[in-house]
């Protein structure tokens, strides 16, 4: 997954108010939103696609607040100069007014460190004492780190003459890790949003017949999105750690650690879904659905165990 970094500035003098509206609104768009080094300044770090989003309805807030920003910067960080040309040429429309006057939308040099602090919004929301996001996103969060362990082990084998004999093989495993990165990453949103709406399904009225039967049908459905979300994580999971073992045993020596690594918190992602998965389970009405998602998940978690095991090597830490 290509990433692109974003600074929005508006200005030294901003309040802090106008940096939160800003703030909110593109996190809405499922991007990493920080404070910038400098005053005024906020960092946001996604696709090309949602920073694109995220910074139009950043824009659009601070517009509805009577402001507007006065530059954008679009970092080459994690990604090609093409890509983010693509996404200042988009900025440049969509950020325009009726009179054709835009910010000023500059493609910026590539930070010397990349943005390692981008994940710290997610974990704010975790923190924050809210139902969601919870367990069933932070098993998502730790299926594509390990995912992002995965791509970085075959990104440090791929084209070296020492390991050319397993290239093809690398290149293959980086592109699934990528696209499983990406469907974890969905996922951590998808489990927040199915958790919410079924506690909304319970707020429903039910003082009439109708109503309490469309509240029961609703009900259903949104109990079952709590089981089939952690549900496809373990599913996810349980790929990430089948090539986090093919890079730890047959990647980069220098990055085999990284590979365990990456073992270790896909294993985590699988089990931790599964508790996700056996809690939310009694809601499930249909009692052979029911049957079928508890088989799976079982499965699934049998299989994480035999897999680390031989993604470490070992049978337990202490031989490692």
């Amino acid at each position: 997954m290509r990433l692109v970094a974003c600074t929005l500035e508006l200005g030294a003098d901003a309040p802090d108010a106008l940096l939160s509206t800003a703030a909110e609104a593109a996190e809405r768009r499922a991007v990493g939103v920080v404070r910038g080094d400098d005053p005024g300044a906020l960092v946001l770090l996604g696709t090309p696609e949602d920073v694109c989003d995220a910074v139009e309805a950043a824009a659009r807030a601070v517009a509805a607040a009577g402001s507007r920003p006065r530059c954008v910067l679009v970092a080459l960080a994690g990604t090609t100069p093409e890509a983010a040309g693509t996404v200042a040429a988009v900025l440049r429309t969509e950020l325009a007014d009726a009179d054709g006057t835009a910010p000023e939308v500059v493609v910026a040099e590539a930070p010397s460190q990349p943005a390692v602090d981008a994940p710290l919004p997610l974990l704010d929301a975790i923190a924050s004492g809210k139902p969601a996001p919870g367990g069933g996103a932070a098993a998502a969060l730790a299926g594509a780190t390990g995912a992002a362990l995965v791509s970085m082990v075959a990104a440090l084998t791929m084209g070296r003459a020492k390991y050319a004999e397993v290239d093809a093989e690398m290149r293959r495993t980086h592109e699934r890790s990528e696209e499983l990165r990406d469907a974890l990453r969905a996922m951590i949103r998808r489990d927040a949003d199915a958790f919410n709406e079924y506690l909304r399904a319970l707020r429903l009225p039910q003082e009439t017949e109708d109503a309490a039967q469309e509240r029961y049908a609703v009900l259903a459905k949104a109990a079952l999105a709590t089981v089939e979300v952690p549900l496809d994580t373990m599913r996810a999971a349980i790929e990430v750690l089948e090539l986090a073992s093919v890079v730890s045993r047959r990647g980069n020596e220098n990055a085999s650690t990284d590979g365990r690594v990456g073992a270790l918190l896909a294993a985590a992602a699988v089990r931790a879904a599964w508790m996700n998965v056996k809690v939310n389970l009694p809601a499930v009405r249909d009692l052979d659905t029911r049957a079928r998602m508890s088989a799976e998940a079982g499965a699934l978690a049998r299989q994480a165990e035999d897999v680390e095991r031989r993604a470490l090597r070992t049978g337990s830490l202490d031989e490692m």
